[in-house]
């Protein structure tokens, strides 16, 4: 064996190496997650049921429950098939069958570990190196090897070689169709084959509902297809050649997905992964006897009888839930229905799914009674007959995560807020990124800092250290170059610096004011707007780029951005830190309007009488004044109105080009005392000539 071959062989026995270690090190976490998950679950259940008076921050935010008064339906309801079919999924996987499948891979001395979850399976005869993880309750396995495994197909079609080995595997059926290949530039001379469950031949998509929550606003669920991309995946610049025309894209991988890694030159079997769920049986049957119809799905979705149930803020950026979800309830007078399918849905929450049967999926969006503009997705079980309760019960432990970017995602990780200082009813409510410990403590960082600032939560009762700060900045060095990779529009990400971690008492979310805007042209007209640079925090709808919203007015007031997304107006939150400085004198400030908490809607009324606006801008300004109001505890309130030229220096905005009129007429709130005497502010009536923008909001103290 000459010295090159050597260095090679050197390389690929470290690379399976760390590999092995990396996934050894995932079950590990795993394993402890799910010992976490356990305890966390106990200790909010422990506190549901004590005395919360002390103003102890809750463990966990709850999903919230969606609370919808009424629906309009604005889409077409979809018709049946002739048939359909209905699949119990196999949930339970054995170490023999594990073994089973190792030696029809080729593995010739294996060792078995049977794990809680896993069951890992390891091949070391002569020169080969290879690995086999299988997950017990969902069928997923992993397969990696040093030199490959043989095809059995030889030439130049890699797609042909794929199928082959997944036909020796005993993994294809006649439902798997290979979608696309792509190439990795940490993978040079593989190529990855990815199969999908082809729509067609199973009858209908297959649907996850948490992803389709995370779809924009434009994206329909009529061009969604097998392999679909949506607009906000997130970018992975190691894809760099893919048939389907998305290199740089994350691969749409997360469910219903076998790939095979194929060796160029020879094509060798170099790994396998796959995540979909496997047959146990399957029947056809006739969907006017099987099936309920959309009509009869739409009269239980409006009696509250769905399966699933789901919300999320339009914009992007951070929220407080708390603010958003008062009482973890999301409450609308009306929900508009924009579109139905009857779909598969793969699994949610942390249940394992059993069957594949039909459902009706709804999609929309509503304006919360709190203010904030949402999507939803609710569905509703399909089958006129379901022996089980359903692998979508709502009594399922949902989990979410903030997710790539400032947006707030749904998926696999639970936004835990911990309050280490139980002072802090807020703590750490506004981080992204989230990583979840080991240990119960998590990593993460607000949006709209640069450099990147890191802060770490401890878990309940942990004594920070030098020595566990150490600890904690390893873990941060490795996740900050993680996402650095990973992530080409936020290179601040990658400025992580050892004095940039904060610990727990840096950790409290400030909270925001917010304001909404409204645009008022004679012509339809170009403009742009730009916000206050590093103060926004959250903005809807999403911005078109950095900083600013570019859109088109009509004379109706409807604004068409340049995804063509058209909203009424547009809204964002400001973090309370930029009015800090200013706080003393509002606080002592002799102008303002002392109000009893139940007369707050009598004073908005009568505070939009005198400025003169409209029924939008008044129904928008008491929506801001209640959200504030309610973050405060006091009876008496104080209302007072912001300066305009502070409002300009603290929170500059520039819209372009220059209106005639640029109202802002943004309040404070903070609580009041009866005794106080305060002189009546003088109000004047806006102008409305010519292109005239009205700001109004409210901000709390």
């Amino acid at each position: 064996m000459n010295e090159e071959k050597l260095k090679e062989k050197r390389v690929l026995y470290i690379l399976l190496g760390t590999l092995i270690i990396l996934f050894l090190l995932l079950l590990s976490l795993l394993s402890r997650r799910q010992k976490l998950d356990q305890r966390l679950l106990e200790q909010a259940q422990q506190q549901n049921t004590t005395d919360t008076s002390a103003g102890k921050a809750p463990l966990t935010l709850p999903l919230p429950n969606t609370a919808f008064s009424g629906y309009t339906l604005n889409a077409e309801l979809p018709s049946l098939p002739e048939s359909v079919k209905l699949s119990d999924l196999k949930t339970s996987f054995t170490t023999g069958e594990a073994l089973d499948l190792a030696t029809k891979i080729g593995f010739d001395n294996s060792i078995v570990d049977d794990g809680a979850s896993m069951i890992l399976v390891t091949d070391q005869s002569g020169d080969q190196q290879s690995l086999l993880t299988v997950s017990k309750t969902t069928g997923g396995f992993l397969v990696v090897s040093e030199i490959g495994y043989p095809s059995g197909v030889s030439g130049a079609d890699i797609t042909a070689a794929a199928r082959s080995f997944l036909t020796k595997m005993g993994i294809m059926d006649d439902t798997l169709d290979a979608y696309a290949t792509y190439k990795r530039e940490s993978s040079p001379g593989v190529t990855f084959v990815e199969f999908h469950r082809n729509w067609e031949k199973l009858g209908l998509p297959i649907l996850n509902p948490v992803g389709v929550l995370n779809l924009d606003q434009t994206e329909r669920l009529a061009d969604v297809r097998l392999g679909y991309i949506e607009n906000a995946a997130p970018d992975d610049p190691d894809v760099i050649e893919s048939s389907d025309g998305n290199a740089g894209k994350v691969r749409p991988n997360q469910f219903n997905t076998v790939t095979v890694g194929v060796l160029d030159e020879n094509n060798n079997i170099m790994s396998v992964a796959s995540n979909v769920k496997l047959f146990n049986r399957t029947q056809q049957k006739s969907s006017t006897q099987t099936l309920k119809t959309p009509e009869e799905a739409l009269e239980e979705l409006k009696s509250g009888k769905t399966s699933f149930s789901l919300v999320k803020p339009t914009g992007e950026g951070v929220v407080n839930l708390n603010t958003t979800f008062p009482n973890s309830q999301a409450v609308a007078e009306n929900a508009v229905i924009n579109e139905v399918v009857l779909t598969y849905l793969d699994e949610v929450g942390q249940k394992t799914q059993s069957t594949l049967y039909p459902h009706y999926l709804f999609r929309g969006t509503t304006t919360l009674a709190s203010g904030y503009e949402t999507q939803f997705v609710e569905t509703v079980p399909a089958v006129k007959q379901i022996n089980t309760l359903g692998v979508f019960a709502q009594n399922s432990q949902p989990t979410v995560f903030p997710g790539q970017g400032s947006t707030l995602q749904y998926g696999t990780f639970n936004w835990l807020s911990p309050g280490p200082n139980p002072n802090q009813n807020l703590a750490c409510a506004g981080l992204t990124q989230i990583f979840q410990l080991p240990n119960g403590g998590y990593i993460g960082w607000y949006p709209n800092v640069a450099p990147r600032n890191w802060y770490y939560v401890p878990p309940p009762g942990e004594v920070i250290d030098a020595a566990k700060m150490q600890e904690v900045k390893k873990i941060l060095r490795w996740e900050a170059a993680k996402a650095c990779k990973g992530s080409l529009n936020d290179p601040s990400i990658c400025a992580y610096s050892d004095t940039g971690v904060n610990l727990q008492t840096a950790c409290y979310y400030a909270g925001s004011g917010s304001p909404f805007m409204y645009f008022y042209t004679p012509e339809a007209k170009q403009l742009e707007v730009r916000l206050a640079k590093n103060a926004v925090t959250y903005a809807d709808p999403p911005l078109s780029r950095e900083g600013l919203w570019n859109f088109t007015t009509s004379p109706d007031g409807t604004l068409k951005l340049t995804n063509g997304l058209e909203k009424e107006r547009l809204y964002y939150e400001f973090n309370k830190d930029v009015l800090k400085s200013s706080l003393a004198s509002l606080k002592n400030n002799k102008q303002g309007f002392a109000v009893e908490r139940s007369k707050l809607g009598e004073l908005t009324y009568s505070l939009a009488l005198k400025l003169g606006l409209n029924s939008s801008e008044k129904e928008s300004l008491l929506v801001e004044l209640t959200r504030e109001a309610n973050q405060l505890s006091s009876r008496t309130l104080k209302v007072g109105l912001l300066d305009r030229q502070l409002v300009d220096k603290l929170l500059p905005v520039s819209v372009t080009p220059l209106p005639d009129n640029y109202h802002r007429v943004l309040f404070y709130v903070t609580s009041g005392n009866v005794k106080e005497k305060l002189q009546t502010p003088s109000l004047q009536k806006l102008i409305r000539e010519g292109d005239t923008v009205v700001e109004v909001g409210a901000v709390s103290f």
